[in-house]
């Protein structure tokens, strides 16, 4: 793997919606006091009622340039400029279009049933530069307003049983995206009532979802090749 990983999480607590990345900082790059090696994140909330038809700051799931990636030394601006929340570029989303379509189609079968999404992925997929995140800021992004603003995702976990069932510290999540070895964990943290995918979205235990779903995911794809700006007016008509 190049490089160390990299997590992300979004979901809603109270009033306000947070995304947020955490990662590996080198010793010296801490911005304080501790020289070691160690894990830095940086989050953002928004108020829920900032949801708009234009705006859905989900889709900051996996945009390294709208967050922090160390500390900053006293007297140093605090936070980079905030790019707009957007699904572009699209390049990464359509390399990976056939696990964008299932993990769609999975996503929202799973929260419409109760059933947590569990993608199990190679640890490489968890790179700086890996496009998996940006492939779950789209499925998030295309489902309906009233799923996508209610979603909690962690992306890269090496204890299953903190984010999935009922004992889950802040609430079980909706997708879980973990390294491909610890599936067996995540499957029994599940009560094995889950939807577990391999790496090409693939399949591997819990029902299949009903079709129309399939054929909704692989619309809405074509669509945002189309219009990119428009998946957040689209999710909030469906």
């Amino acid at each position: 793997m190049q490089g160390a990983p990299v997590g992300w999480s979004c979901f809603p607590q109270g009033d306000y919606y947070f995304v947020a990345r955490v990662g590996v900082v080198r010793p010296g790059n801490t911005g304080g006091a501790e020289r070691r090696a160690g894990w830095f994140a940086h989050g953002r909330a928004w108020p829920t009622d900032a949801f708009a038809p234009d705006f859905d700051p989900g889709l900051y799931l996996g945009n390294g340039a709208a967050f922090l990636h160390q500390g900053c030394e006293e007297g140093t601006e605090m936070a980079p400029g905030l790019p707009p929340p957007s699904v572009e570029p699209l390049d990464p989303i359509l390399a990976g279009r056939g696990l964008a379509v299932s993990l769609l189609a999975h996503l929202f079968h799973g929260m419409a049933t109760g059933y947590p999404t569990i993608l199990a992925v190679p640890v490489a997929s968890f790179a700086a530069d890996s496009s998996l995140a940006r492939i779950v800021a789209f499925a998030r992004g295309a489902l309906p307003s009233r799923l996508s603003r209610r979603c909690r995702i962690r992306i890269f976990a090496r204890d299953p049983g903190l984010f999935l069932g009922p004992a889950a510290p802040s609430g079980p999540a909706d997708l879980l995206v973990i390294p491909e070895d610890l599936s067996v964990l995540a499957l029994m943290a599940a009560g094995r009532r889950a939807l577990l995918l391999d790496a090409q979205g693939e399949r591997h235990h819990g029902p299949e979802p009903d079709g129309g779903l399939t054929d909704y995911a692989r619309a809405v794809l074509e669509g945002v090749q189309r219009f990119p700006t428009h998946l957040t007016r689209f999710a909030e008509r469906v």
